[in-house]
Order: C-alpha cells, then structure tokens, then sequence
C-alpha cells in the first residue's frame, strides 16, 4: 500500500507495534496518537518518502519510532516521549529530515543512530531528559545537526563512536549529568 494519509487517528494498547510500515512509499501520518503500545510505537522498514507530523508517540514498550533500512522520510512536530527503549532508534536509513520534534524522558536515548545512518538532516530538535544520551551515534556520516536544542540528558548530548563527517551549527548543549555536552571515540572527526 502507498500513497495513503492517516489523520487525526488512535493506535493505542496494541499488544506489538501501533504502526507499521513496511516496503510502503508515499504515505502521510498528521495528528495521530501512536501510544501504550507492547513494542514500538511506529515501525518503519524499507519505508521511503513517508511523511510523519503532529504525531503523539508515547508510553511504548520499545522504541517511540523504529526505522530500518529506510530513507527519504519526513519527520516534523512530532511529540516523541516516555517509551521504555529509545525515543528514536534508526539503523541504515539515510536521507531522512527531522524538524522541530520534541524528544524527551525516554529511558535510553533520546536518538539512537546506528550503521549506516547517513546524510540526514537533523534540525530544531528539544531532545532532553532521556536517560542515557541526547545522540548517539555508531558507524554514521555526513549528518548535519543544525539549531537543535539538548539538554538534561542521562550521559551527555552527543556521542559519536566511528563517526565521520558530520557537521554540527548552532546546537544548544548543555546540563548533562556527567558534564560532557560532546563526546567523539575511536576515530570520529
């Protein structure tokens, strides 16, 4: 299925995932509540050119959204909060946008990024008080981070293990439990 638009919707107290989009391009999902669900909010796998915005995603057993091997998504004014894993957790996905979502008190990270997740833009974010870290970041490159605003979170802002290429403008970093705002590791420039 492509080319279909969810609004104004409920998928809550699903015993696995509220959504699930699965090799399915074209889609829009505005102003749903993807919520206390017993696994991830939102699944995307092989989904491209989907579109997410005024979502509510929230209180999940997993991950708030889940996206593998997907790209060229859209993500903007989503509230994603309070899921026991990540708040966001994408693993080879590239090409991706991100505007304006407010991420905040996951038990993990507030985003999870790892293998092969590059190219994004990651833009206007709030991404505070997650238990572990704002970002962080494995085997990722070419990302831009831009006016994002992280803070209060577990570990630090960003943490970045073999990442290159990233570029990072105008981000907010500041008042994380161990005093580090930024960490790179093992070969990240």
């Amino acid at each position: 299925a492509s080319t279909n638009s969810i609004n104004r919707s409920s998928s809550c107290l699903n015993y696995y995932q509220g959504l699930v989009v699965s090799t399915s391009p074209g889609n829009s999902f505005n102003g749903n509540s993807f919520s206390n669900n017993g696994s991830d909010g939102v699944i995307i796998s092989s989904g491209h050119g989907n579109y997410f915005v005024n979502n509510t995603i929230s209180r999940n057993q997993s991950q708030g959204i889940h996206e593998i091997l997907s790209g060229s998504n859209t993500f903007v004014s989503n509230i994603i909060s309070s899921n026991v894993q990540n708040g966001v957790q994408t693993e080879s996905s590239s090409s991706n946008t991100w505007t304006n979502n407010v991420v905040s008190n996951n038990g993990y990270s507030g985003f999870s990024m790892t293998i092969g997740v590059n190219n994004n833009i990651i833009s206007g974010q709030s991404v505070y008080s997650n238990g572990r870290y704002g970002f962080e970041m494995v085997n990722c490159s070419s990302n831009a981070w831009t006016g994002n605003s992280v803070f209060s979170n577990g570990y630090s802002g960003f943490d970045l293990t073999s990442c290159r290429g990233n570029v990072f403008v105008g981000n907010s970093i500041h008042g994380h439990s161990s005093s580090r705002g930024l960490i790179f590791s093992d070969d990240s420039y």
